[in-house]
């Protein structure tokens, strides 16, 4: 017999024996598993209290002296047996709801060449064999993931426990300690570390962005889609919580990119900085700091309040322009000392004419389009930015590190590398209630309305009310990152933004005189034109080597015997430790080909999550062979634009000469 069921069907003293054997098994767990939770098990209740009488087990409100459950039609208190009901079908039961905020089909209408096309015959494929896209069928008694926001005493997390053999992963957050001690009396919390793959138990104090960040991301997919989520009751940091899931979970499907837009980036990169002959001077890297400030201006709203100071003192800084941010200060006499690029997109020059970039110097990532730097008749230089495959490609000496998503990102590092001060203007990386995302000068026709999806966030001035997005909260995660590997640095935020960790608020900085012309020749000395400064060697060499190697390890992963769906979070899980792996090593066929493959996978998974299938194993076999077949039109693409390019390259060799 379950013990939940034992506990309604014994006595009240026999039940109060069983339910204190847990509390105690539970203390002991804790004591060898857990040291913090076991401190806070052995704290007396001062808000929720345990009662256990002839109608079943309850929790008072010490405050209040009153029951949290009701009683039922038959005379017993309905904790148990509302809890068991919601724990058998988290899918159709009206307390879940499903949290992904997105299409998971997105990719059906993808205009991707090859991975779309990938994907899209993969969810032919599933429909055909009876692909439902408004049912979820998932492993018998198995949950990929769900989140519980509130142990309230623990009844559900027990039913769970007792209705499934196992969980890919259970984020669960209890603000009330009481509650969690309660629910020791009730939870075999040792099985259920157990059942889990990993179990976020979080008591109290509500558990950090970057701690949920990293719980999310050990399980990409399980924990993205579809994401069931139980609210038992409703507190302030319980939708703080809640709000920080929502964001830092939906930051995962952003900024994966493709096969496809890193190929624009490898064609664009072939014509800026070809390895036989540079164009352009090359960021190699400061050797060491320098004291001038730079300012990293953006174009969020807040560089509305501050170009008056821009103004008044951009003759005591060095500015960098990041993107759109140029029009707004031209708008006010601001003439930025370098503008700062990195997209790929063929129609970016003909923007930054209009605006008027005139003869601005440009500092572009080596992967914009050649329109972009003709687009100034200023001194052009490049930069080699990370997690692109072009960069990995051509092996650079020196990479920026945290350039994306934004060119905001970018400008911020290229500036951290260069320069000890460092000043945020227009850095929003989210927006203010009341006004537009960007500045009211920029190119952007834009309402004061909150976009949707906006989640509200720590603002850098206590004052304000800000709000963030995914994309937002992903670029202001690499901020921080990069504040964090260049500690020595002092950055001072004076956006009216959202805060920073790492950024020191600041609203009118003291600036000292500066040479400015000696500080801008020092910045153009951290460049050159010499092949051999700039590359460590040609790296496509041996290219083609490294892709057999590649793809040997992706199908070791992909082509593990399975038989049901529950086998196929072992194939997940193998593909996050692998993908973990090449990144931890910079591979450059993952950050090649990576995109495509999480987008391929996902898109499997979906399809996989929607289908109720006879034989699985034939099935998933199928379903990966086109998989396959999907990466390999990436790979024989790949080799056909890499053929081009060394031609391309051993002609531009001989006109060298």
């Amino acid at each position: 017999m379950k013990f939940l069921e034992k506990i309604e069907s014994v006595s009240a003293t026999e039940a109060k024996s069983l339910l204190r054997q847990r509390f105690l098994k539970n203390l002991e767990f804790f004591k060898q598993k857990e040291q913090k939770l076991y401190e806070k098990l052995s704290q007396k209740p001062s808000m929720f209290g345990l009662v256990v009488d002839e109608c079943g087990v309850n929790i008072l409100n010490l405050a209040s002296n009153t029951l949290v459950y009701p009683t039922g039609a038959d005379g017993r208190y309905v904790a148990v047996k509302s809890s068991v009901e919601s724990a058998k079908n988290p899918l159709s039961h009206t307390k879940w709801k499903i949290g992904f905020e997105q299409n998971p089909f997105y990719m059906a209408s993808s205009n991707l060449v090859f991975t779309g096309a990938a994907c899209k015959e993969m969810f032919g494929y599933a429909y055909i064999n009876g692909m439902n896209p408004g049912e979820i069928d998932l492993p018998r008694a198995y949950l990929p993931f769900a989140s519980i926001y509130g142990i309230g005493g623990g009844f559900v997390l027990e039913a769970m426990n007792e209705e499934y053999e196992g969980f890919e992963a259970l984020f669960v957050y209890e603000p009330f300690v009481d509650f969690f001690g309660i629910s020791a009396h009730l939870v075999d919390y040792e099985a259920l570390f157990a059942k889990c793959k990993e179990l976020f138990l979080g008591v109290g104090e509500p558990p950090t962005p970057s701690e949920i960040r990293v719980f999310f991301l050990r399980h990409r997919y399980a924990a993205l889609y579809p994401r069931l989520e139980l609210t038992l009751f409703d507190a302030p940091q319980i939708e703080s919580v809640k709000n920080s899931v929502r964001l830092e979970s939906a930051t995962l499907l952003r900024g994966i990119g493709s096969y496809e837009d890193e190929m624009v980036g490898w064609r664009n990169s072939q014509k800026n900085c070809p390895y036989s002959n540079l164009k352009y001077p090359v960021y190699t890297g400061a050797r060491d700091r320098v004291d001038f400030p730079i300012f990293v201006v953006g174009n969020g709203a807040s560089l509305d309040d501050f170009a008056w100071f821009l103004s008044k003192n951009q003759d005591r800084m060095v500015i960098f322009s990041a993107g759109t941010a140029l029009k707004t200060l031209l708008k006010h006499g601001i003439r930025p000392d370098f503008q700062i690029e990195i997209e790929r997109t063929d129609y970016l020059g003909g923007i930054l004419r209009e605006v008027g970039v005139d003869d601005i110097d440009m500092i572009a990532a080596n992967v914009v389009d050649p329109d972009t730097l003709s687009a100034t008749r200023g001194e052009r230089y490049l930069f080699f930015r990370d997690y692109t495959a072009s960069s990995y490609i051509n092996s650079p000496k020196f990479l920026i590190k945290n350039s994306s998503p934004f060119v905001g990102n970018a400008a911020f590092s290229l500036a951290l590398s260069m320069s000890k001060n460092i000043y945020l203007c227009g850095i929003d990386v989210g927006y203010k209630k009341g006004r537009t995302v960007h500045s009211k000068d920029s190119i952007y026709n834009e309402t004061n309305e909150l976009p949707e999806g906006s989640v509200r966030v720590a603002a850098n001035f206590e004052e304000s009310e800000i709000y963030s997005n995914q994309l937002y909260n992903l670029s202001r995660n690499v901020l921080e990152f990069a504040i964090y590997d260049n500690k020595e640095c002092n950055v001072y935020n004076i956006s009216d933004g959202a805060m920073i960790i790492g950024a020191k608020p600041c609203r009118e900085p003291m600036l000292a005189v500066l040479d400015k012309q000696n500080a801008i020749l020092e910045i153009k000395s951290m460049f050159s034109n010499v092949s051999e400064e700039v590359f460590e060697k040609n790296g496509m060499a041996d290219i083609e080597k490294e892709i057999e190697v590649f793809k040997k390890e992706l199908l070791s992963v992909l082509l593990l015997r399975i038989v049901d769906k529950r086998g196929f979070f072992v194939i997940l899980r193998l593909f996050d430790e692998f993908a973990r792996k090449k990144e931890s090593q910079n591979d450059v066929l993952f950050f090649l080909f990576g995109g495509s493959l999480r987008h391929m996978l996902f898109s499997m998974y979906v399809a996989i999550l929607h289908t109720k299938t006879e034989n699985f194993g034939e099935f998933y076999l199928k379903i990966v062979e086109i998989f396959i077949k999907g990466f390999e039109s990436l790979v024989a693409d790949f080799k056909k634009e890499s053929a081009k390019g060394r031609i391309s390259g051993l002609l531009s060799g001989i006109k060298a000469l």
